[in-house]
């Protein structure tokens, strides 16, 4: 066994490594529409309504303002990293104020870091098996090649659900790997505290059996506190019945608790005491082999929280087409693939959830995520039906690898040669091997191709190109001159591709495959040289590799893959993720807009009360500070009492007069002039005795508006934190429709859109044009001006009706 003195040194230095390359500047540059912006504000809603399992996403493509599209095409996992990211970072309590998502760049960070430690979470786990069962050199070999792989690399540095998938994969099959190769050892106390030994069986139990107890307690909590189902059932509350379920599934993993569930199955079913020893039986956990194996069975889990069943399949196939080749059926009976415990824990990780939306959602949650965006996005490519199987992904495989793609021909004859099962490294290397086929294989035969979905393959295909790389530095094998010169033809076509169309990189992780690359009049954004530097420095470090100065090679390629790891995140990524994303033009809406006030809406008057009754003539609220806020400025409270149990008109509107007294760094304190409170009095002694609604009380900052024309790229709808649907009629101002009836209807009701006052509009550079000519007065389009273009796509507008 393969085990460095300084292993766990080292362990920290790879985390410390990936950190540093990862991590500097993902705050720089706005989130990439439409899928940042799109999970964003579904993970913002949740700590808007303080609800970590109803997935809510307002707005629909029809503009109706009554309609809620919800959130039903993905798992909940992401969501809960990107709330939870933005919360450790501290920002969006409560869905945060008014302009939060635009003031700071802890946003960005707080979305995409769980993203990047996810990543470094399966490279961990992948360099650690190859540290243990190949060697350090192929160990470092495997971090340098996957995690410097474009796609890989971009894509950590992104927040959508692939990451976090092919994390889950990367781990389960280290996990598997070394529950077959190094799992007979007995399991050793690496800690002792007094007379209680400390191993891996406790910390794997305790993440994993974490995992399902903090679910566990929430549910609870959260059916207590929100009971309101989809439908009508017999059943007690979900509050008792699925908490109780996930803590038996887990508790089931212990052999004495399994020895007596399994008893009416052995007695029903009459069978031989052999049949149940070994099929129904469940052997104490004393060997790595067992740990091992719940750990892969937890990060599958996991991976069904991520985006479903991709990664249970991949890793499904993995390890049945392994039983079948090489044998190892005896061993499947006898129980030492510990099946039963796995499939109680992933159960008990990844159902609940999904019985939870059911029960929130009804069977539309079902028709929609299982059958919709699960079995028909694989099997007839609803979403988009791409023609082709393998060949569809080599120019993504081909644009994500770079560099590495020019190795993999001399990577696969190498991995097909060196695959022995005699030896316990030629077993690990048929193992990635059998990993890279299946993982094509899958993401191929699915109809509904997007570039991102190619992901999970990624990993087994570098890992091949590494262990090529150690073969060569070991002097177990040469790269022949001929395949250095098809790989030197392969680095320079892409890196021809690139030059004349570098959208292809960020192409990989985004929906429309259409948008321009900034390279007109004003932006003048031309990477063409980089490109071609760093295609240089690869083609050099090929042809180094191909001498016998082979060594050197090896440092010079994994020079030139890191180079362009550094320059695609750091370079490249700031350029195009200004240009998809709108970041930039919301945030100048919110630095140029005017505030006048705030909007107060209340169900009955026990709101009035509960916000009124011991407050005196002083109101702060909270909002991103636009420039032209001033001290003294006058300022409006905008008092709207609705029925206690809601509606559309309201009882009564009442306007409180103030000026601004004092600005901070994110809220502005009002004092009302003498006498305004005493218009709320009457409302604030009903409230004495009034009962309680089941609304929540809403803000909103009344300011300048912001109009989201012909959009339905879901930024508009996280950067201005849903404030283009809000509640009230002036502020219902997303109009994604094309045949502008409702932006026409907006513009010709007063009471809507007022005249003397600024609008904003943003758009697509090519439609926010369209929006002049609608516009009800001279001034209005005389007045029109852009104001922000910093991207090519994303503009922003302002007049004056």
């Amino acid at each position: 066994m393969i085990f460095p003195r300084f292993a766990r040194f080292e362990l920290a230095l790879v985390v410390l490594v990936s950190l540093l390359v990862l991590v500097p500047g993902i705050g720089s540059y706005s989130l990439v529409d439409p899928w940042e912006t799109h999970y964003g504000e579904v993970a913002r809603m949740m700590l808007q309504n303080n609800d970590w399992v109803h997935t809510q996403w307002p707005g629909s493509l029809g503009g109706g303002f009554e309609e809620n599209e919800g959130f039903r095409s993905k798992p909940v996992l992401q969501f809960w990293m990107m709330a939870a990211g933005m919360r450790a970072v501290g920002v969006a309590a409560d869905g945060g104020y008014s302009g939060e998502m635009t003031d700071t760049a802890r946003v960005m960070i707080g979305i995409r870091l769980p993203f990047i430690l996810a990543a470094i979470s399966g490279l961990v786990l992948m360099w650690w098996m190859l540290l243990r069962l190949v060697g350090r050199r192929a160990a470092w070999l495997g971090l340098l090649v996957v995690g410097s792989t474009p796609m890989f690399c971009m894509i950590a540095r992104n927040a959508m659900p692939d990451m976090p998938l092919t994390a889950c994969t990367i781990g389960a099959i280290a996990l598997f790997i070394l529950a077959l190769e190094d799992g007979e050892r007995p399991i050793v106390p690496f800690l002792r505290l007094g007379k209680l030994g400390i191993d891996a069986r406790h910390v794997t139990m305790a993440i994993v059996g974490g995992i399902i107890v903090i679910q566990a307690i929430y549910y609870a909590i959260y059916f207590i506190s929100a009971p309101q189902l989809a439908m009508r059932s017999k059943l007690p509350s979900p509050a008792i019945w699925l908490p109780l379920l996930m803590l038996l599934l887990l508790g089931a993993t212990h052999h004495a608790v399994w020895k007596g569930i399994r008893v009416p199955f052995v007695k029903i079913g009459g069978t031989t005491k052999n049949f149940a020893e070994h099929v129904l039986g469940m052997a104490r956990i004393t060997k790595m082999r067992q740990v091992y194996l719940l750990g892969c069975y937890g990060c599958l889990g996991v991976s069904v929280l991520a985006k479903g069943p991709p990664g249970l399949t991949v890793v499904g196939a993995v390890g049945v087409l392994f039983v079948a080749i090489m044998g190892r059926w005896h061993e499947l009976y006898l129980g030492d693939f510990e099946l039963k415990r796995g499939v109680l824990l992933m159960i008990a990780i990844f159902l609940p959830w999904h019985l939870a939306m059911f029960l929130k959602d009804g069977i539309g949650f079902i028709n929609e995520y299982l059958f919709q965006h699960v079995l028909n996005r694989a099997g007839s490519g609803t979403v988009d039906k791409s023609l082709g199987t393998f060949e569809h992904y080599t120019s993504q495989i081909g644009h994500g690898m770079w560099l590495w793609a020019a190795l993999l021909p001399a990577a696969l004859g190498a991995a097909f040669l060196r695959a022995r099962v005699e030896t316990r490294e030629g077993r690990v290397r048929f193992i990635i091997a059998l990993w890279a086929i299946v993982a094509v294989a899958t993401f191929c035969l699915v109809q509904t191709k997007f570039h991102h979905y190619i992901l999970p393959a990624i990993p087994p295909l570098a890992l091949l190109v590494a262990l090529f790389l150690d073969d060569i530095a070991a002097k177990r094998a040469r790269l022949h001159p001929l395949l250095a010169a098809a790989g030197a033809g392969i680095v320079l076509l892409i890196c021809r591709d690139l030059m004349f169309e570098p959208d292809r990189w960020i192409e990989m992780f985004v929906f429309r495959y259409d948008r321009p690359w900034p390279s007109g009049d004003p932006w003048f954004n031309d990477p063409s040289d980089g490109f071609l530097l760093l295609g240089a420095f690869a083609v050099v470090a090929l042809i180094a590799l191909a001498t016998r100065f082979a060594r050197i090679g090896v440092a010079a390629i994994g020079a030139a893959g890191l180079a362009i790891c550094l320059w695609a995140l750091h370079v490249y990524m700031p350029i195009a993720g200004t240009h998809w994303g709108m970041g930039d033009a919301v945030r100048t809406y919110y630095e140029q807009r005017s505030v006048h006030g705030q909007h107060l809406i209340y169900f009955g008057a026990r709101q009035v009360h509960d916000d009124w009754h011991d407050r005196g003539e002083t109101w702060s609220f909270e909002t991103k500070i636009p420039r032209t806020l001033h001290v003294g400025q006058p300022m409006l409270l905008d008092v709207r009492i609705y029925p206690q149990e809601g509606g559309k008109t309201p009882d009564e509107v009442i306007v409180l007069v103030g000026t601004a007294t004092a600005i901070h760094d994110h809220s502005v304190d009002i004092t009302l002039l003498p006498g305004e409170r005493d218009k709320l009095k009457p409302w604030i002694e009903r409230g004495k005795t009034a009962k309680r609604s089941p609304r929540r009380p809403l803000r909103a900052v009344a300011a300048d508006r912001l109009i989201a024309f012909q959009l339905y790229w879901r930024g508009e709808n996280f950067w201005s934190q849903e404030e283009i649907l809000g509640f009230l009629p002036e502020m219902k101002t997303a109009f994604p429709n094309t045949n502008n009836l409702e932006a026409t209807k907006y513009f010709a009701d007063r009471a809507r859109s007022p005249f003397g006052r600024r609008y904003f509009a943003v758009g697509t550079n090519g439609q926010i044009q369209g929006l002049k000519a609608l516009l009800p007065t001279e001034r209005g389009r005389s007045s029109w001006e852009i104001v922000d273009s910093t991207s090519n796509k994303f503009w922003l507008a302002s007049f004056e009706l």
